[in-house]
């Protein structure tokens, strides 16, 4: 799992090449506009999660990898699902511009699916 944040990583590049999961329509001025999609300025969600789930996670699990805080085998993974699942759902109610069912209750799919991930683990 400490080599997941690099795949996340060029994947979410590659969303952004693609205009994949674009964020929403906002006025910053480092917003790029998908001519693809609408021709409107949006948020460069595929770059935020790129640098988040990719590089600050990359950082982070192998900062704590070195240290050897976690002797205990599969807790590099579970810290990776746990954080990833923190961020997602920090990220998702901010910058996602897709709408869902689960959105009209109050959290999107992902959110609800992370808060289930990182509920599995023992406190």
């Amino acid at each position: 799992s400490l080599s997941a944040p690099i795949g996340i990583f060029f994947g979410r590049i590659a969303n952004f090449i693609n205009s994949e999961l674009y964020g929403r329509e906002t006025d910053v001025f480092w917003s790029v506009k998908f001519v693809i999609i609408d021709n409107l300025k949006r948020h460069p969600s595929q770059i935020y999660e790129a640098i988040f789930e990719g590089l600050v996670l990359f950082l982070l699990l192998g900062y704590i990898a070195k240290k050897n805080y976690l002797k205990t085998p599969g807790l590099i993974s579970a810290m990776f699902l746990i954080f990833y699942s923190l961020y997602n759902s920090i990220y998702n109610s901010i910058y996602n511009a897709s709408s869902n069912t689960m959105e009209q209750v109050g959290s999107s799919t992902t959110q609800t699916v992370s808060s289930e991930i990182t509920e599995i683990f023992p406190k």
